[in-house]
């Protein structure tokens, strides 16, 4: 790697932790180019040589927060004795971590639909690769996949070659996943039923096992 990439990293850095840092003082509203900037200790024009724009980096600093779920999941799925279960205990980790902070992780798997979420999650693991450092191969596969749907789907691919899903049935138990975890999100964020972390999970994780165990095919 070039001395030229090695520094563009690491300015780009300064940025996003300074964009992390303002999210978790005062909120994701207050993160401003001009707050960042002086935070990170560069001027505001010098944000934009090094992202697209504001969202840009706002959506760079988010996906930073996924960094304490990646650190929990090795240990967490370790005593799954197959991938069934290894993937439902995937879940339950994420609902556990995400459910802390559902405005940002809104913003990132419901909310960020444009250009390019999708692209920000590699981007992210190029600057930090560190994070994904003594991760098993499979589960790096899926953290580095472009979106959600992308990430289940190819957890589900692995319990299809293992006999527990048929493969026609993997959209359809891709896609209520989906609407099964962003509808918890959002209803935490609307705080329209108050749910406690430990009830928001347990809901969810009870959905996705009746989904899951109405698919799986060796009963």
């Amino acid at each position: 790697m070039s001395n030229k990439i090695i520094q563009r990293k690491r300015i780009m850095r300064y940025f996003i932790d300074a964009a992390t840092e303002i999210i978790e003082m005062q909120g994701i509203e207050n993160v401003t180019i001009r707050n960042v900037a002086n935070l990170a200790g560069y001027n505001s024009a010098t944000l934009y040589n090094y992202f697209d724009n504001l969202q840009h980096l706002i959506s760079l600093a988010c996906i930073k927060f996924l960094k304490d779920y990646v650190k929990a999941l090795p240990e967490y799925i370790s005593k799954a004795n197959n991938t069934y279960e290894k993937t439902l205990m995937i879940w339950e980790c994420f609902c556990v971590h995400t459910f802390t902070k559902p405005e940002i992780f809104a913003s990132i798997f419901v909310h960020g639909k444009d250009k390019n979420i999708s692209c920000y999650i590699k981007d992210y693991y190029e600057i930090y690769p560190e994070i994904l450092d003594h991760m098993p191969e499979d589960l790096r596969k899926m953290l580095t996949y472009n979106d959600l749907y992308d990430r289940t789907l190819v957890l589900l691919n692995q319990c299809c070659k293992d006999g527990y899903f048929n493969e026609n049935d993997l959209e359809s138990i891709t896609e209520l996943s989906y609407f099964i975890y962003t509808g918890m999100l959002l209803d935490i964020l609307s705080d329209q039923y108050n749910y406690t972390l430990e009830i928001a999970t347990k809901k969810t994780m009870n959905y996705l096992k009746k989904i899951y165990d109405s698919y799986r095919i060796d009963k």
